[in-house]
């Protein structure tokens, strides 16, 4: 795990390779074919395949794993790049449909977060997650179904989801769910404050697209991970891409105020505990910004991430789906329950709502489908 996470830090740029201790040069030429594997596989699980990659790139030649799996690894990343170049291109005309219509628009995570990677087209994408509000919502939609997207069979509480021209694309009316409802009240006046009258931009690919004020973004991509994390579980490139914000941009934070907001959201305790993990396992250098980290929580946090992997995708302890609708359905609602009892302490007002969330999602789900 120390390699891992070493090789996970050259590929961020946490620190120049003269800095790699010669003890740890030694233990990369003394890796085996299968002991390189299980490394790979970790970078896979933890859908960190790209900054892998980068990492194994920054160490000495003959430090480096077997030129077969070293090449089969390059391929890996050189096809992670052509698919944000592809991503960065849909969500730029994604983007450009909904403004010629005149909806404001907002780009969620995904490839606006890229940008704060060393290497942006090396961050393991998935789909593109945009914000329409509730107002103009059924009007999105509508634009896509137009246009030949081709809708999901489930709309949940937050968003509609379609394939349109190759990609997966979620439409948000509502941003991010919340259980407690003092939490959600507390966002959404976060949220207000800037949209949509105040949207900013940033350089995504060869296009400037709007995205959330960095502060806003700060607690909106916490909060997000951590929505998975109470429901299935996440990787670490869902930490990196908050770790990489905040570090980035901590004159935008002040600690004070920035716990403040946090609280206000349930987050409070999430964030430290992250920002340990960020600084004790993956090089991130506190300064001057004295943002608090929690040990005992980030352990916890730690472990979680480690057998559940990307998504909970990985989770040995989740056991297998049964098949059909209602017996499928039935499982992940009891899963995601035992999920929230075990990491509870980590977001305990989020995690103490969420069978009546759950609940209520379903009908959602129930209705759109009568």
């Amino acid at each position: 795990m120390n390699l891992f996470y070493l090789l996970i830090r050259l590929g961020l740029g946490q620190g120049p390779l003269e800095g790699l201790p010669i003890v740890e040069e030694d233990a990369f030429k003394a890796l085996d074919i299968a002991e390189w594997k299980k490394l790979g596989e970790l970078a896979t699980k933890q859908a960190l395949m790209g900054v892998f990659v980068d990492g194994v790139q920054a160490l000495p030649d003959d430090c480096r794993p077997p030129l077969p799996l070293y090449l089969s690894w390059v391929a890996v990343a050189a096809h992670l790049e052509k698919e944000n170049e592809r991503l960065n291109l849909r969500a730029k005309e994604l983007v450009e449909g909904y403004q010629a219509q005149h909806i404001p628009v907002v780009l969620l995570k995904g490839q606006g977060i890229a940008q704060f990677y060393p290497n942006p087209l090396r961050r393991q994408c998935g789909d593109i997650d945009v914000y329409i509000g509730p107002v103009y919502y059924r009007a999105a939609n509508q634009i896509l179904a137009d246009d030949g997207g081709e809708q999901g069979s489930e709309e949940s509480i937050k968003h509609m989801t379609f394939e349109w021209r190759g990609v997966h694309i979620e439409n948000h009316r509502v941003m991010t769910g919340f259980a407690q409802q003092k939490h959600r009240m507390a966002f959404l006046k976060l949220l207000k404050a800037w949209f949509p009258q105040q949207i900013p931009l940033r350089t995504v690919g060869t296009a400037k697209l709007p995205v959330p004020p960095v502060a806003f973004d700060a607690i909106y991509i916490l909060k997000h991970a951590m929505e998975h994390l109470l429901c299935s579980g996440v990787g670490f490139r869902q930490l990196m891409d908050w770790l990489l914000l905040v570090s980035s941009h901590r004159e935008d934070l002040p600690v004070e105020h920035f716990m403040k907001q946090l609280k206000e959201v349930g987050l409070d305790k999430a964030a430290p505990a992250v920002w340990y993990i960020g600084v004790t396992y993956f090089g991130f250098v506190p300064g001057v910004w004295a943002f608090p980290m929690d040990e005992v929580l980030g352990e916890v946090l730690l472990k979680d991430i480690l057998l559940s992997g990307n998504m909970g995708h990985f989770d040995g302890r989740m056991g297998q789906r049964p098949s059909g609708y209602w017996r499928g359905k039935w499982w992940g609602y009891r899963m995601s329950l035992a999920r929230v009892r075990r990491i509870r302490a980590i977001m305990p007002g989020e995690a103490d709502a969420q069978w009546r969330y759950r609940i209520k999602n379903l009908f959602v789900i129930l209705k759109n489908k009568v």
